[in-house]
This record gives structure tokens, sequence and C-alpha cells, in this order.
């Protein structure tokens, strides 16, 4: 994070969004100030904050300031870790928290988020607030997220998630759900409580605009088949309910990641202008 932000998240009880990994902000008190609403990135399962560096780039060579660009990051790394990553309230709070930090920062009223994979139900449910879990079976005390944000929100856009739950991961109400931490009932399963909450619940819109860009060949949300599994019940997993619009691709290099790290002036039309090119 630039310097001038870490400071200031220190100095203004922040210290636990200094101290995690992530970018984004002024490097001295000297640097531009906000003039577009900030976008805040939140990268998917496994993955890094830095897995948005050409996405990064595509904005700041657009005319972003760094002070109007951030990344958080969460969860355990690497590919190996995937299958223990779920909806932590944790994670959840740390969103919330950064993009309060961010508002109050900037001076905006409003930021944009984009999320990527599983980070897009994990940013919605930041947003939505209430209760949340940090076991991924949902056991234990719930953690109360606190009411909505979703006026703190000026767009969403949510790439290549798994919003109805993903095939790969099975049925949770049916009993065949695969028994790893990110398919159980607080991760990806199909009509778990999570998901079921998030998508058919009284969650209500997560922005004031909400796109999607989704792959008919996505390697990862419609595993093993594609473009079949993409599918849960009768719609692509990666659309989202209440959604202003999508942006769709059906042939590489735009899979699971091409469709984060190639769509960079995409992502920017979307927040920027409200347009699907």
């Amino acid at each position: 994070m630039g310097n001038d932000f870490k400071t200031w998240l220190n100095n203004n009880g922040y210290s636990d969004i200094a101290s995690s990994e992530g970018w984004g902000g002024k490097a001295s008190s000297t640097d531009c100030g906000a003039v577009w609403d900030p976008v805040i990135f939140v990268h998917g399962n496994g993955d890094y904050a830095q897995s948005w560096s050409t996405v990064r780039s595509d904005f700041r060579n657009y005319g972003y300031y760094p002070v109007e660009l951030y990344a958080i990051g969460w969860g355990l790394k690497g590919a190996s870790n995937a299958a223990y990553n779920h909806h932590k309230a944790d994670y959840m709070t740390k969103i919330r928290r950064l993009i309060s930090a961010v508002k109050t920062y900037t001076g905006k009223s409003k930021v944009d988020v984009i999320a990527h994979s599983m980070g897009v139900t994990l940013a919605r449910k930041a947003i939505v607030g209430g209760n949340a879990y940090n076991t991924y079976d949902r056991s234990g005390t719930a953690v109360n997220l606190g009411s909505s944000i979703k006026t703190s929100i000026d767009t969403f856009v949510g790439i290549a998630g798994g919003n109805r739950g993903l095939n790969s991961c099975g049925w949770w109400d049916g009993g065949t759900a695969v028994a790893t931490y990110t398919c159980w009932a607080n991760g990806l399963s199909i009509d778990n409580p999570f998901i079921d909450d998030l998508t058919y619940g009284s969650s209500g819109q997560v922005a004031s605009y909400i796109y999607s860009i989704k792959s008919w060949v996505d390697e990862v949300v419609c595993y093993p088949s594609f473009p079949t599994y993409c599918y849960v019940w009768y719609v692509h997993t990666s659309d989202i309910n209440g959604q202003t619009g999508t942006k769709s691709y059906s042939t590489v290099p735009y899979g699971h990641f091409g469709v984060r790290d190639y769509t960079g002036s995409v992502q920017i039309q979307m927040v920027l202008n409200h347009t699907i090119p």
C-alpha cells in the first residue's frame, strides 16, 4: 500500500487493514487526490491481491490515479490451499472495513467494487451484511456483519463468479456436495445455506449498477464440461440476480482468468460510464 495511505490507516483505527496484503492509495500526501470514484478489487480463491496487476495497469493507463485504485487480500494462498477457503465472516469484515476506510480517506461518498471468482460471492455478502460464519459448516455463533452498505457502492462488477454455486461442488440439499471446505455449507455447493440466502433470499441489491462478466469456456466455473456445466437452474452461474447487464465470452483466451485479465477496458466502461462495450 502507498505510504501515505498506510500511515493514514494506522492513525485512524485501521491498522488491521494497513498490515494486510493489498495495495492502493497515495505514496505521498502531495500526490493527486481522487477525481473518480475509487475502485476496490477483490481476488478469487487461493489468489493474491497482486493478481490484479494487469487490470490495474489498464486503469492507470486510462487515467486513474493511485489514490483511486485498491486491492485487498483474503484467505489461504495457492492452488493447494484453495479447497480450504470458504466465505468466512472475517474476510467479509475486512472488505467492509476497507470500503469504509477508502471512502473516508478519499472523501468520496461511493466506491466501485470489482471482484473475481469466489471473491464475487464474498464481496456481495460483505456488502449485503447480516449474519455470517467463520466455520465451513456454519456451526457456532453467527457474526453480525452489520446492515447493508449498498448505498456506498456505485457499481459492482462480478467476474467469473459462482453466484448460484458450482456444479463441480455438487448439491447441498441432495447430500452430494464434495467434502471440501470450499464446497460445504459456507462455500459454493449448489443450494447450500450461504448460496440460497445470497441468491434467493431478501438480500436486495449490492450497488446502483450491477454487471457480470462471464465465460462459456470457463475451466473453473464450468468444470468439468462447458458450456453445459456453466448452467445452474438454467442460468449461467456467473450471472447476478438483478444485474444491470452482462458481458459474455465464448472462446479462449477468455477462460476463468482471461475474463479478468483481458477485459480491463470493459471493466473501466462499466464502472465509469455504466455501459457495456
